[in-house]
């Protein structure tokens, strides 16, 4: 078997996903319309209503690029979607969701997916009822804007609204551990922060008489750098609560709010807490050359490549090869869809499996790899490295 047979050979284990637990609402969408209106390249404003127009702005785009070649192995339509097969294709789209065991047919079959970790952001810590295919990661925004009843999070969480109000700062930290206590026992893998939507990452350590400071007090009496400086303290807490339970830290980093969102915000945390597992997500896209760096000094560092071939899948090229030439060890390397719906995780594991046999075989044909640690290489990548972080069976 060839390398790249062997590499579209490997199970993976998705170490991030949003997947619905049930089909997600379309308003009044169908087939190509539908499943764009929840993938990335629909999020990006394109007017999909000129459908001629919408495929050539779109058509050179990872997003786009790899959710065509997904669809086309399902669908089987000759490779291009133009505005005249669209309606055709969709109803193909719309005859197949409505198969009871499509997803799992994709997810066994096309992905090879053996697990995923489920971030379940509209109900933290959730495995959509399904303990079988997914272990859940527990996201922790709301617990920096629990301050008050007032404040939220970009997905309009508040930690006091969502697990019991608190008295004072004591109380709510005293609550913050006893939910995430209730999180693992319930079968949470991972802490997760997509905190690079809300604010910048440059969480600083802060005293607790600063976060009691604001705790109780309305966000309109108190001033933003108050708000940011409570967000830092409770920040560095969950740093020290994800070592005492262990449980890898995945952290957004890259895009979100872009001025703030550089991996390299974070090594003040990452410095101070040496027993916490930081899983840098998205390969810290652009900054794909910083997150080796960060792998390659700190030993509680891991890269994520989650997202990254879908967004740039040049890019995801560029940040495989200095992982392996500069990154800490192999088992720091993972990888997810993080998508919505089945069928767009089955064009980023395509994106994924691409890059990794792009890279593993230039470095093979260079000799800087044998074949037979390529292939090592890729297992790893692709699962071994996840079970081994989330402790999965």
């Amino acid at each position: 078997m060839s390398l790249n047979d062997y590499v579209d050979s490997l199970p993976i284990v998705s170490t991030h996903e949003h997947h619905y637990a049930s089909r997600p609402p379309g308003e009044g969408l169908h087939g190509l319309d539908y499943l764009f209106h929840h993938a990335y390249v629909g999020k990006q404003g394109a007017d999909k209503k000129d459908r001629a127009r919408f495929l050539e702005s779109v058509c050179g785009r990872s997003y786009f690029v790899w959710y065509q070649k997904a669809l086309d192995d399902l669908f089987g339509f000759g490779g291009e979607i133009t505005a005249e097969n669209w309606d055709a294709i969709g109803d193909q789209i719309d005859a197949a969701l409505a198969a009871p065991d499509f997803h799992d047919d994709i997810w066994t079959n096309r992905c090879r997916y053996t697990r995923a970790i489920q971030d379940s952001y509209w109900d933290p810590g959730s495995d959509n009822g399904r303990p079988d295919l997914y272990a859940p990661a527990f996201r922790v925004n709301s617990f920096l804007y629990g301050s008050c009843m007032e404040t939220a999070d970009h997905n309009l969480n508040n930690a006091q609204a969502l697990y019991g109000e608190c008295g004072s700062l004591d109380e709510y930290l005293a609550m913050m551990e006893r939910v995430i206590v209730e999180k693992k026992a319930a079968g949470c893998v991972a802490l997760k922060s997509a905190l690079a939507y809300d604010r910048s990452l440059d969480f600083k350590p802060r005293s607790k008489r600063t976060a009691e400071k604001v705790f109780g007090m309305p966000p309109s009496n108190v001033a933003p750098e108050e708000l940011k400086a409570f967000g830092d303290f409770i920040f560095d807490h969950l740093c020290e609560l994800a070592a005492k339970h262990d449980l890898p830290f995945q952290n957004h980093t890259g895009l979100g709010r872009l001025g703030g969102s550089n991996p390299m915000n974070m090594i003040p945390m990452i410095e101070k807490h040496r027993d916490t597992k930081f899983v840098l997500f998205h390969g810290g896209y652009p900054w794909v050359e910083q997150v080796a760096a960060l792998s390659h000094n700190y030993p509680n560092v891991y890269v994520d490549l989650c997202w990254l071939p879908i967004i740039s899948t040049s890019a995801a090229e560029r940040a495989l090869h200095s992982l392996i030439e500069a990154g800490r060890d192999s088992s720091r390397v993972t990888w997810g869809g993080d998508c919505w719906i089945i069928t767009e995780s089955y064009g980023a594991s395509l994106a994924m499996r691409h890059v990794l046999k792009k890279v593993l075989s230039d470095k093979v044909a260079e000799g800087y790899l044998t074949e037979a640690r390529a292939r090592r290489f890729a297992e790893r990548a692709l699962s071994e490295n996840a079970k081994e972080l989330y402790k999965l069976g």
